[in-house]
């Protein structure tokens, strides 16, 4: 199966389980993005950022208080290639507000991004994820267990708690992608 493969199985999956009232992910926001380096207009990071907050506008429109402002101050200059840092303040604004929920990303072909946006691009996820609040478990309380398990969890810390899940398909070049996400788990 070739990543892109993976990419649309992914997405489609997350949007299935969408649709299952019992599901915890049934109030959830799927987003992707799919890489093109054979556009000019889909292969860079603020590309990916617009594609993102388009979809998660889509989804819940209440959120649109995140984008007004930089609107008004920056007008079209927001969505231009040097805009990755109001966008990526949008973007990570809308992700954290309670009212969003479950958030289930996709990006594909990261290796297709421009280069200088892409390293950009990667350390922003990098630090959102690590500036996320851990959270400290006590193994012998019988309330932390795994779900849909019956063990309890190891002591120490439980994975990121984030309602913004993401799943970045690539290849491993350039070489700094697996640098930037080394301290992720990788398939």
């Amino acid at each position: 199966m070739g990543k892109t493969m993976l990419s649309v199985f992914l997405t489609q999956e997350f949007e299935r389980r969408r649709q299952i009232p019992e599901q915890p992910e049934n109030n959830a926001v799927v987003l992707y993005y799919f890489v093109d380096s054979r556009e000019d207009k889909k292969n860079d990071a603020t590309a990916v950022l617009r594609g993102l907050i388009y979809l998660l506008l889509r989804e819940r429109q209440e959120l649109m208080d995140y984008l007004l402002p930089e609107f008004e101050a920056q007008k079209d200059g927001l969505f231009g290639l040097k805009s990755i840092e109001a966008l990526w303040r949008i973007f990570e604004s809308m992700v954290l507000d309670a009212s969003t929920g479950p958030v289930y990303c996709v990006i594909d072909g990261l290796d297709e991004c421009t280069e200088d946006s892409l390293l950009h691009l990667l350390k922003k996820i990098k630090n959102f994820y690590i500036q996320q609040p851990q959270i400290f478990i006590d193994i012998h309380d019988p309330r932390n267990e795994v779900p849909g398990s019956q063990a309890p969890m190891a002591p120490g810390l439980r994975p990121n708690t984030s309602a913004l899940k993401m799943v970045l398909v690539s290849r491993e070049e350039p070489r700094f992608i697996t640098e930037e996400l080394a301290d992720f788990p990788r398939i």
